[in-house]
Order: C-alpha cells, then structure tokens, then sequence
C-alpha cells in the first residue's frame, strides 16, 4: 500500500500545485491514498466549501486540520459532507473527529461507491450493477455530476445577468464611442450595450435550463 501525504496546502498557490500535479504523481507512483492538509488552502485561512470540493476532484482522499482549522466557521458543516479530520488532539466534545478508519481496498471509485451505498442501504446496495455494465454506471455517475453543476453554472448567470441589468438602468442616458474594425464609429448608449451582453447570457442561460431537463429525461 503506498499513502502520500501533502502538507500545508496555502491559498490558491498551493491549490494549483496539487491541480497541476497529483494526477501525474499518483500515476507515477500508483498511490493508494492521498492525504493532504488543509486548514490554510483558503486564502491562508481555514477551508471554504469551494476550496474543498476543488481539492477532493483533484484526487484527495483524506484531509487533516491544525491550528487553523477554525478560520472559517463553514468548516462545521464540511466535517459531514467531507473526509475532513479536525485536529487529533482536540477534545473528545468538539465538533467533527480526529481520526477515521478507511477501507481502501476497492478497485476504483465505483466499486467505492457500491461499497458506500451497501453500508448505508444493506444487501440491496449490491444489485447497482443489477441487469448493468460498469459503462452504465459510469455515465449515470457523469451525468448527475453534470446536473449539479448544471444548476450552479445557472444561478451564477442569473446573478451575473441581474448584475448588468442593475448597471445598464443606471446609464440610460450615458454615451460611449463606438467601434468598428478598430476605428471609431458613432456614439452609442452604454446601457444598451450592457443589455447586449445580457441577452447573451441569457441565451446561455436558457441553454443550460434545456439541457438538464434532457439530460433529466436520460439520468
């Protein structure tokens, strides 16, 4: 068994060395397991929900805290939702644990997750592959990831939307030069070309709506 641990993980630079890089040494050395710390990967403060979820698709399996681990008070919902460890020596009382014990034995994330879901259901978690290949599963794994980030991608374009509406109300009367062929044409209305770029948006955002309820009809 071959376990790598990763030590302070410190704001984005530190995020973008374990992005660039975990992949290739994890296929390089065949590692079983991926440890890394985390209490300062946020800005050099504590862990935020985002910063999680990004560093566990990078390929980590287990994070560890330390004096920092309290930083952000969001980490108290992140000790359920992630493998997340607070420090070891804190009192038996306080939130989260310091220690778990991990079965690493499956052959690859779907079998962990078949291994998951027999734990939490019984026997039945066991028919997944029931009358299915491994691609089934696969895909219907690839197609709720894309679902969930579906809506997310939607309620960012809707507040980006929102956001050049608010601004174009504010300059109805307010003129920009225009361009053409990087020369300058006639004058146009800046609240106008903001709402340009708004229906933009909006075509995108429309777009995503069509494209979870299809994937919804498939998932």
């Amino acid at each position: 068994m071959k376990i790598a641990f990763i030590g302070d993980i410190v704001g984005r630079p530190g995020r973008d060395m374990v992005k660039n890089h975990l992949k290739k040494i994890k296929e390089e050395y065949k590692l079983d397991f991926v440890i890394a710390n985390y209490e300062n990967a946020s800005h050099g403060f504590g862990l935020s929900s985002k910063n999680a979820d990004e560093l566990v698709s990078f390929g980590i399996d287990c994070m560890t805290g330390g004096n920092h681990t309290w930083d952000k008070k969001e980490i108290v919902s992140l000790f359920d939702e992630y493998e997340i460890l607070r420090p070891h020596n804190y009192p038996q009382e306080v939130l989260g644990t310091g220690c778990k014990v991990y079965d690493i034995k499956d052959e690859d994330i779907h079998m962990a997750i078949e291994t998951r879901l027999t734990q939490i259901i019984g026997d039945v978690g066991g028919r997944l592959h029931t009358a299915r290949s491994r691609n089934d599963q696969v895909a219907t794994d690839f197609a709720l990831y894309v679902q969930d980030k579906t809506i997310l991608l939607q309620d960012k374009l809707k507040v980006l939307i929102t956001t050049l509406v608010n601004i174009a109300s504010k300059h109805t009367q307010t003129l920009i030069p225009g361009m053409t062929h990087l020369q300058h044409a006639q004058p146009i209305n800046f609240g106008f070309h903001l709402l340009a770029y708004a229906n933009m948006f909006k075509r995108d955002y429309e777009r995503f709506i069509e494209s979870y309820k299809r994937r919804a009809k498939n998932a």
